[in-house]
């Protein structure tokens, strides 16, 4: 029972909206199921609901203290719960659309021909509406709908000079280019991960001609899609995302929290791309303001799904804290956010965050005292430890060490390869390029920059710029 809907609706819910629920039972207008009320009344009673607690028959012994077990009649009164929790999501999400509340008032003025309070009612959404601030693509479809049933009970009464078509073609053409814009957003972002056949969402190129015109300058979520969607193009320029994050920063109260996160999760992409371009031998250049937008990120809770905080953020955050310096934020940030990881990858991305620590603090031998402390079956992530190791005996001069685990790393790779054939082709170069900075010791000059002009002309991402500072040391 633990895993059912009722128990998984349930637990979903915030302390306030089961304080709500909890009256929306006991309430003869929305339940009269003296059966339910009593399931429910079991359910609230428990500190934390577990699968021992809260077995079925447990459940039915409490309602039905003189039955015997009927599983049948049990899962029916759960389906009755089930449908009890559905109408009170539904209605306290209704309440929160204000102006979807504003039109479905007026629809039922309409409808039971009270002009009188219609109008009344006209004269009060005239006024919301220039205060409200407008921050949901779906704000602006209720408002185009709000403005239509106006329209058409203006019209039935043949008062042509009070027509109110103009806010009507206005919120409709916003809507529409707001969602042609969010529309192309979503296209790039996909084609990130999934490529596929270039398209353009319909409406775009006009779209932007009507953004240039710049009658929509003070329309809030024009101007952010507008952003987003340059700073995700293919050939965009550092002055997109400057762009977007400046927008985010200052208009950090008005947006929603859909389109902070998407604004955001665009930028850092947008940083990660620059970040894998085959130029960058040094430092990236947008690496301190991809750190602001991270923390950005962090302090509005946007990385965080529940209470669930994905492991490659995690990772990377730790990576621009170290490349920034910013070590005591990363020691504090590591054991702060350690807790929102999955419970099973927990200790050993925690272990991972501080052994890079250790190793840019050149305090090698507790870095290595942590890197062996755990085995690890994630296939991407025993490689990372390994290649930190093998960083480790090399810059302290332990060669030997680091053949042996070259050689060991080598063997792993193609052994996984057949499963992960792209992101092992990466690896595969990089222990090349380890192997080559292993056996240049002593080298001629002439021959270390030629290995220097075959590793600029590579493409390798994985740990670029630690192999160009060697290299440039040798």
């Amino acid at each position: 029972m633990i895993n059912s809907k009722l128990i998984q609706i349930y637990t979903s819910l915030n302390k306030e909206e089961k304080t709500m629920f909890k009256k929306w039972v006991r309430s003869p207008l929305h339940n009269q199921n003296d059966d339910v009320t009593r399931l429910f009344l079991f359910i609230e009673q428990k500190r934390k609901l577990t699968e021992r607690v809260i077995k079925k028959e447990k459940v039915f012994n409490f309602i039905y203290p003189e039955a015997s077990y009927d599983d049948l009649r049990m899962r029916h009164l759960m389906n009755l719960g089930v449908g009890l929790l559905e109408n009170f999501v539904c209605f306290f999400m209704q309440k929160k659309e204000r102006i979807a509340n504003r039109r479905h008032l007026m629809t039922f003025y309409k409808e039971r021909n009270l002009g009188k309070y219609l109008e009344q009612d006209i004269a009060k959404v005239r006024q919301s509406l220039d205060v409200l601030e407008l921050e949901k693509l779906k704000s602006y479809a209720d408002c185009y709908e709000l403005e239509v049933e106006i329209f058409e009970y203006i019209s039935a009464k043949n008062r042509i000079s009070a027509f109110n078509i103009e806010e009507v073609l206005w919120s409709q053409k916003v809507f529409v280019i707001i969602s042609t814009l969010k529309n192309a957003c979503m296209l790039l972002y996909l084609q990130i991960f999934n490529p596929m056949e270039k398209k353009t969402p319909v409406f775009l190129e006009a779209v932007l001609e009507e953004i240039k015109s710049g009658a929509y300058n003070d329309v809030l979520l024009v101007q952010f899609y507008f952003y987003s969607y340059n700073c995700s193009k293919e050939d965009a320029d550092s002055r997109c995302f400057f762009e977007l994050k400046a927008f985010l920063m200052q208009n950090a109260n008005k947006l929603g929290r859909e389109e902070l996160r998407i604004g955001v999760y665009i930028g850092v992409n947008y940083y990660i791309k620059s970040n894998n371009r085959e130029t960058i031998l040094e430092e990236n250049p947008l690496l301190k303001e991809a750190f602001e937008l991270y923390k950005f990120g962090l302090e509005h809770k946007l990385f965080l799904k529940g209470n669930h905080l994905a492991k490659f953020i995690y990772n990377i955050i730790i990576n621009i804290a170290i490349e920034l310096s910013e070590l005591d934020w990363c020691h504090t940030f590591s054991e702060a956010y350690a807790c929102f990881l999955d419970p099973k990858d927990r200790a050993i991305c925690l272990a991972f965050a501080k052994a890079r620590l250790f190793h840019r603090e050149k305090k090698y031998d507790e870095a290595l005292i942590l890197l062996n402390q755990h085995l690890i079956d994630e296939q991407y992530l025993n490689i990372d430890f390994r290649m930190l190791q093998i960083k480790i005996y090399f810059e302290t001069k332990m060669y030997d060490l680091m053949e042996a685990n070259l050689n060991n790393l080598a063997t792993y790779i193609q052994r996984h390869q057949q499963r992960n054939a792209y992101g092992m082709e990466e690896y595969k170069k990089t222990v090349y390029f380890m192997r080559k900075l292993l056996y240049a010791q002593g080298l001629s000059r002439e021959k270390i920059n030629k290995l220097k002009k075959e590793f600029q002309s590579s493409n390798i991402v994985i740990s670029r710029i630690w192999f160009w500072k060697q290299l440039n040391a040798l």
